[in-house]
């Protein structure tokens, strides 16, 4: 399947194949119930390189990187007005504002 290079929003059927290659995953309800931290642990330990976290609590997307053996050295967060490419598919660039709900009014 050939993924998305510059569109944004991606189809279902891409996004259906970013969760399949561990790429994306919905992790709303871990939010909800502080899980998020100990899958981070998780994900890091396991060698993933980059692990993206939509925070609709906060309205940015937390991106993590450079995995260490219990945590990321990298954790940025970026708001509606920002891109950010995955590293796994560096000529994908995702908005930020794409994958966040719309702010309310």
């Amino acid at each position: 399947m050939a993924l998305a290079s510059s569109r944004v929003p991606l189809t279902r059927a891409e996004h259906e194949e970013l969760v399949r290659r561990g790429v994306f995953e919905d992790a709303r309800v871990e939010l909800l119930d502080g899980r998020v931290v100990a899958k981070a642990r998780v994900y890091a330990a396991a060698g993933v390189t980059e692990y993206w976290i939509v925070n609709l609590i906060d309205g940015v997307l937390e991106v993590h990187r450079q995995p260490a053996a219990t945590w990321y050295a990298s954790v940025t967060r970026h708001g509606r007005g920002e891109a950010v490419h995955l590293q796994a598919f560096a000529d994908v660039q995702v908005r930020v504002a794409d994958v966040l709900p719309p702010p309310p009014r």
